[in-house]
Formats: structure tokens, C-alpha cells, sequence
């Protein structure tokens, strides 16, 4: 397993944003957990939502369905004394954090490998379990080379591995540092775009901080409880695929804005435009932000917009006059 360190933008977002949805392929497979192989009659049993698995020898990895409830689900729905906040068929629930560093992960293969040097916008949903004890800020997905599977009592490094171990990593898609997630009656979302190393063939979702790097607030005076979350809609696809096709339709006359993907610079050569006219050039990021704008003069020559200061990620590059825009184009910055 390759431990990957680059973690490029992040966001916690309770409400619809721009460019949440991806409009290509997920890579994700059974990304809400619905389709089942048999419909579950416990909690513990996530190996049933194919092909979701769990990394350890044993643990309490969970996965509820509607199809527990005869096909009548309700806002209303209790599993084990547990309420539910349906988003979807299917969700899957986990003990994140305890007294004892109990730790439970879930995972799956990928539908395919990611490509290296390639942008990727990763989302989930996360609700907090309204008995849990601790509320936390360290939940993520590490994308890794390989399933992970540990067995229990094989000896790691010296160590003696049990099924209640925790997984140490740096996952590429992860809750904002400091941002306590705690809301237990709205579905909270975490996403964030990363480049891919070119080996990544599988997500594991789950706690992958160290105890001392865990912040937490109690929620509940009921220790027994520990930190526990439900999980849902799980998305990886290209940052470009989160552009809607209609919104990256040159208006005529034409503008070539080149190179995209861009590292450091950008080159905009018009056509078919007055010269000597001014141009506010926008870039806005996957949130619908505004991160940059500059007014450029248009010439018979390309002109050259620095891009430095921005993050590697998918943005939308637009250049408008006064009266109405010109151009709209995804734009790809990879360093």
C-alpha cells in the first residue's frame, strides 16, 4: 500500500453548489450502496453490498437498505435504536472513533485505475449517528494501489494487528482540518479534488488520523456510544467531467484560450474581435467562487495571463465585456 501525500482543495458543504455532480463516469461502483447481492438482516453485514468489503478481519463494517423495511422506508426508520435520514436506498454506517481507538473502514475496488497526472473531483455525504459520543473532523477516502486486507493477529512491522487497528494514511479526499462534523438531522458533504499517481486502484473510507491529530467535541454523555457516523453517495470522476456539457460552448466569434491543461500561463488569442477592446478574464472554482479576475486588452498577439497563484484542480474560465460574455471553457490547472 502506497501512501499517497498530496491533498490539493477541500470542502464540507451542507447545501447544492456548483459543479457538485459529476457528468461522467463515477468510479465508484454501487457509489449509494442500493444494489445488494441479499438483502442484509443485520447491521454488520457490508460485504452484501457488492462490492463494497471491509479491510479488517473482523469488524462491525455496516450497511442498511431499504429493503430491511418491506419497501416502505420512513424518515422514521430505526436500526438497533438508530434513527435514519434516507438520501438514497441504501447507506452504510461506522464506528469511527472510541475510548479504546476502535476503528471500523469500509472499501472497494475502483471501477477502473486512475490515470497519472489526471485531475479528480471525489464527494460523500455524512450524517452523524444523533447517540454518538464524540463528534470528529477526521473522516476521509484513500484511494490505494490495492484492497486492503488485514488479518487478524499478522505481524505488521513488529506489530501485532487485531480487527480493531487503525489504518494510518494521508487520504486525498478529506474532511477540512477543525471541522467538527455533528449534525444529526441534516446530511453533510465532504469533497475535494486531487492528481492521481497512476496507481490507485481502490477507496477505503474511514479515520485515518493519528489520536493526537483527531479533533473531537462531545455530543453526548454517553461514552459506550463513540464516534459514529452513516455515509452515502460516494463520487470520483475527472475534474473536467464536472463541468455541464452546456455551460462550455464557445459564444461566436471564436476565442482560443490555449494550453489547457495549464501549469503557469495562459494564452488568449482573439478572433474576430475589435481591437484594442477590454476583457475581464474570471476564473471561478468547482464551488462557484470567484478566484480570479483580470482585464486584459485585446490585440493582434496572444496575450499572457499568469496563473500561478492558483491551486491545481477544474475551474471555469470565462471572459465577458461589459454588455455580455464571450467565451465560457473548463479550464484544467495541473502543477
Amino acid at each position: 500500500m502506497r501512501k499517497l501525500f498530496l491533498i490539493l482543495l477541500f470542502v464540507v458543504s451542507r447545501s447544492n453548489v456548483y459543479c457538485q455532480h459529476c457528468y461522467g463516469e463515477n468510479l465508484i461502483p454501487n457509489p449509494s450502496l442500493d444494489s445488494f447481492s441479499i438483502c442484509p438482516d443485520n447491521m454488520w453485514q457490508i460485504d452484501r453490498a457488492v462490492p463494497w468489503t471491509q479491510p479488517l478481519w473482523h469488524s462491525a463494517s455496516s450497511v442498511i437498505n431499504q429493503c430491511m423495511f418491506d419497501g416502505n422506508p420512513t424518515q422514521m426508520d430505526t436500526v438497533g435504536g438508530r434513527k435514519l435520514h434516507w438520501r438514497s436506498l441504501g447507506m452504510t454506517y461506522n464506528i469511527l472513533w472510541d475510548e479504546t481507538n476502535w476503528r471500523v473502514y469500509v472499501e472497494t475496488q475502483l471501477k477502473h485505475q486512475l490515470v497519472a497526472g489526471q485531475c479528480y473531483y471525489g464527494e460523500f455525504f455524512v450524517l452523524t449517528e444523533f447517540a454518538t459520543y464524540k463528534v470528529i473532523d477526521a473522516i476521509g477516502i484513500y484511494f490505494s494501489d490495492t484492497l486492503i486486507k488485514i488479518k487478524y493477529d499478522t505481524i505488521i512491522g513488529g506489530d501485532t494487528i487485531g480487527f480493531i487497528k487503525p489504518i494510518y494514511a494521508n487520504p486525498q479526499i478529506t474532511n477540512p482540518q477543525g471541522n467538527i462534523l455533528k449534525d444529526t438531522a441534516h446530511w453533510e458533504k465532504v469533497s475535494g479534488t486531487f492528481v492521481a499517481q497512476g496507481t490507485e486502484t481502490a477507496m477505503i473510507v474511514g479515520n485515518f488520523k493519528y489520536n493526537s491529530e483527531i479533533q473531537w467535541e462531545i455530543l453526548n454523555n454517553s461514552p459506550m456510544q463513540s464516534s459514529r457516523y452513516f455515509f452515502d453517495d460516494f463520487v470520483l470522476c475527472k475534474c473536467e467531467d464536472t463541468i455541464p456539457p452546456d455551460t462550455i460552448k464557445p459564444i461566436e466569434p471564436k476565442l482560443e484560450v490555449y494550453p489547457n491543461p495549464a501549469n503557469e500561463n495562459l494564452f488568449i488569442l482573439y478572433d474576430g474581435y475589435d481591437q484594442a477592446q477590454a476583457v475581464d478574464l474570471e476564473i471561478f472554482n468547482v464551488l462557484g467562487e470567484l478566484v480570479m479576475n483580470k482585464q486584459i486588452i485585446s490585440n493582434s498577439e496572444p496575450s499572457s495571463v499568469s496563473i500561478d497563484q492558483l491551486s491545481s484542480g477544474c475551474y471555469i474560465l470565462v471572459l465577458r465585456t461589459a454588455s455580455k460574455n464571450l467565451y465560457k471553457d473548463r479550464l484544467i490547472i495541473i502543477r
